[in-house]
């Protein structure tokens, strides 16, 4: 179906990376190759886990809000609400696109489709390995083995030497992988949509402000600051 207000599917319009993890992880539970992709990704990426994956305990998500979702579980358990939680607003809006829970590591991807990496974002994850620890530490619970790691266009991936550049990824990254990889050596019957493939390509070529459209922008605008 392409409805007339569109003129075409909107999933051939959308650039939202989390569309995109969105049906990876369909396609996963359909095709029953979770434990596949994890292990191949555990490989893939070189991950030293604290304990080996056996293939059969794991959960996958998708939107994690890990610090604010935890938080409130503490909160609920023991009848009582943390006070000045507004100072750590950003901790509690902090949501991963994709992880992966182990027994004893989390596995959390950050996944871009038709972007790439800015600095603000990689000095988040600089933060999240000690911010997790130090999470679990307060709220009493033993704290898991925090792996990271970044899933990018393959045109992105071979754009961007520093991607390819372990000292430069230390601190944000431990690893990155692209969509391309998993379609094909994953070994989990995943078929990337045919917008991903070059979805970053398209999206960097664009020139810069088409002025044909300054009404638009100007309308908007006004909309936006009544809204206000």
């Amino acid at each position: 179906m392409k409805p007339e207000y569109l003129g075409q599917q909107w999933s051939e319009i959308t650039r939202d990376e989390r569309h995109f993890c969105f049906d990876l992880i369909l396609q996963l539970k359909l095709n029953n190759t979770e434990a596949n992709f994890i292990s191949w990704l555990i490989e893939a990426a070189k991950l030293e886990l604290d304990e080996s994956f056996d293939g059969h305990e794991y959960e996958i998500d998708i939107e994690v809000c890990y610090y604010r979702d935890l938080i409130f579980r503490h909160e609920y358990q023991n009848g009582k609400r943390f006070a000045d939680k507004k100072l750590i607003k950003g901790f509690l809006k902090r949501t991963f696109d994709f992880c992966i829970f182990l027994p004893k590591d989390i596995i959390i991807i950050e996944a871009k489709a038709a972007k790439g990496m800015t600095s603000p974002q990689l000095n988040e994850f600089k933060k999240d390995k000690k911010a997790i620890k130090i999470c679990h530490k307060y709220l009493g619970l033993p704290p898991p083995k925090v792996h990271t790691i970044a899933l990018v266009s393959k045109e992105y991936f071979e754009k961007s030497s520093w991607l390819k550049e372990q000292d430069k990824m230390n601190g944000y990254f431990d690893n990155i992988i692209n969509w391309e990889q998993i379609q094909n050596d994953s070994g989990s019957n995943y078929h990337m949509p045919a917008t991903l493939a070059n979805i970053y390509s398209l999206t960097s070529k664009m020139s810069t402000f088409n002025t044909v459209n300054n009404r638009l922008m100007e309308e908007l605008k006004n909309i936006s600051a009544s809204r206000e």
